[in-house]
This record gives structure tokens, sequence and C-alpha cells, in this order.
């Protein structure tokens, strides 16, 4: 047995019986840990929450619905030491318990930080297993420091081999974390990085789980996700009072995710809004993002979704021209 289950949560009987997305988190190592931590601790709506490690301590720190430790046999429980082929090997050695969890899922994200052991190692494993199961996989990763040599040329390969497994792979550089938050202390400084890929996990949770006035649900997600090219999310979140134009500004401008959205030939674009949100609110951003730069035969399919007292624009973005993933 080369892996233990810690805790366990299954999906809720009323998304067995009457069709909902199942949807499963999963944090690989240590900064997946944290990053799915978060999310349990702020409430994430429609998806289950699992951490993976091959750190007993690290595991047990972590919040989730579900833990298992990994690679037992090959770590005894004290990680992988930065060794991204130990953290493979444990993954690999837990496929029969992986399989079984991401048997019943329709979505996985998957996050990780990639350049360390498990992290780096366990992911492209988990999201292979993902897709050979029929779920759309979305990987959510950070990437080191340029200083980190040794680190940074691991987690290169690490996403080189990820993006070739996951339908959509989201890349969030820590040089501009440093960039954008020099004087911040360092745990902070990570907190916010978390909450950017909180963010997006639960905007996405929330567009295909919840009823909009203008419906999206998960067929439109395979519709961005699988028709190929590279694909991008984007959260901007604003008061009702500021234009939609300027949530879909925020949405598009994340200083910590280096993307170029111009020329992309479709955008699911989901507005969040109060009860005072009138008909042209959800009309004007989708010709924000036309004007901005997608595509002028790019379909934008708004999907307006009261949630007071705030406005928040989620837009997945898929670049047909590209094929690098």
């Amino acid at each position: 047995m080369q892996s233990e289950v810690l805790e366990s949560s299954h999906f809720s009987s009323f998304e067995e019986r009457f069709g909902l997305p199942k949807i499963l988190v999963i944090g690989c190592g240590g900064a997946g840990n944290n990053a799915v931590s978060r999310l349990t601790r702020h409430g994430l709506r429609g998806a289950r929450i699992l951490a993976i490690n091959t750190d007993s301590q690290q595991l047990g720190a972590a919040r989730a619905d579900e833990k298992i430790l990994i690679g037992q046999k090959l770590t005894r429980g004290m990680g992988a030491g930065g060794d991204p082929e130990l953290g493979r090997r444990a993954a690999e050695l837990a496929a029969p318990e992986l399989e079984g969890i991401l048997r019943d899922a329709d979505l996985v994200f998957i996050l990780a930080g990639l350049g360390g052991g498990t992290g780096t190692g366990s992911a492209p494993v988990v999201a292979r297993l993902a897709r050979e199961k029929g779920a759309i996989v979305v990987a959510l990763v950070t990437t080191p420091f340029h200083l980190e040599k040794a680190r940074v040329f691991a987690a290169e390969e690490g996403l080189e081999l990820l993006r070739s497994h996951a339908d959509t792979s989201i890349v969030m550089d820590n040089n501009r974390l440093l960039q954008c938050a020099p004087h911040l202390p360092v745990e902070d400084a990570f907190s916010f990085a978390d909450g950017i890929i909180a963010d997006i996990v639960s905007g996405i949770c929330e567009t295909i789980t919840m009823p909009s006035l203008i419906n999206l649900d998960y067929a439109d997600l395979c519709t961005i996700m699988r028709s190929g090219g590279a694909s991008f999310m984007f959260v901007g979140e604003a008061s009702m009072k500021s234009s939609p134009e300027k949530i879909v500004r925020a949405a598009l401008k994340n200083p910590l995710l280096d993307v170029d959205y111009r020329g992309a030939g479709a955008c699911l674009l989901h507005l969040t809004g109060g009860p005072d949100m009138t008909m042209k609110n959800p009309a004007r951003p989708g010709r924000k993002g036309q004007a901005d730069g997608h595509h002028h035969r790019s379909e934008i399919c708004p999907g307006p979704l009261f949630h007071p007292p705030r406005g928040r624009a989620t837009a997945p973005s898929e670049r047909r021209q590209e094929k690098d993933r």
C-alpha cells in the first residue's frame, strides 16, 4: 500500500442524482496544499477539495475535504526532497487510489508550485489520470524566482509535461509577485497569490454550478476548453458603482498573469452583480472585451448572475491561433 487516505468526503447525493457537474480541486505538494487550504477556509461551493503530499507534516497542516499521503515506502512521509522524479514515482504508485477519486469528476483543477519535488512530479501524473477518466483538467501553477536556478530548470520541465496532459495551464510567475508587491511581508505576498488562484477557481465553479439569467454551464466551458489552443482565465472585482468596463479591465490586466489575450477566438464572460444590475450591464463588458483585443469574430457569451453586493467578472479566454499547450 503506497498511499494513505487521512480524511475523506464524497460528492453529495444531490450532485449524483441531478447531474450537476462534479468538480474536484486537487492541491499537489506544499504550495498546492497551501492553496487548497485557503479555498477551504474561505469556502468553495460546488466542489470537493483534495490535498496530496509526500510530506506527512505538511499534509497534516492542510485543510481539505480529503487528504492522501502518497509514496510512503519511498519517502517514509518525509517529503520528496526537491526531487521531481521522486514525486512522480510517488504519484504513480498511488495511481489506483487517485483513479478511484477521479473517476466521477467532470472538471478537475490541479494547484501546484513548480520547481520542487512533490508538486512538480505529481501534478502531471494527476492531470494525466484525470484526462484518462474524461475530465476537463485545468492546472494553476506558480513558477520559481529567477535566482532559484535549479528550481527554474525543474519547473520548466515540469510545466512542459503538465501542459501535455492538461486542457488548460495557467501560470503565475513569482517574479511578477516580487515586482507587484516588493514591500509586502513574504507570507502576505504568497497569500496574495493564493487569493488570485482562489478567485479563479471559485469564479469558474460559480459560473457552471449557479444558475444565471443567461445560463452558462459545464457544456459551455467544455466548448471553450476543448476546442484547441491555449486558454487563460481572469477574475476582476469592483463595486457595482464602477462601470462594467472597469470590472473587465480589472479582470484582463491581472499583474501576476503573463498572458496576451489579443486575438482570442472565444471568451466566456461571467458577470456577477446585485439586484440593481441593469440590462445594459451584461452587454457593455462584452463590447469592452471585443474592443480590447478579442478577434472581431470571437464568441463572447455573457452570463449575468445576481450575487450582492459586489460586481465581478470571470473571463476564460481561448486563443485558437496558438497550439502551445
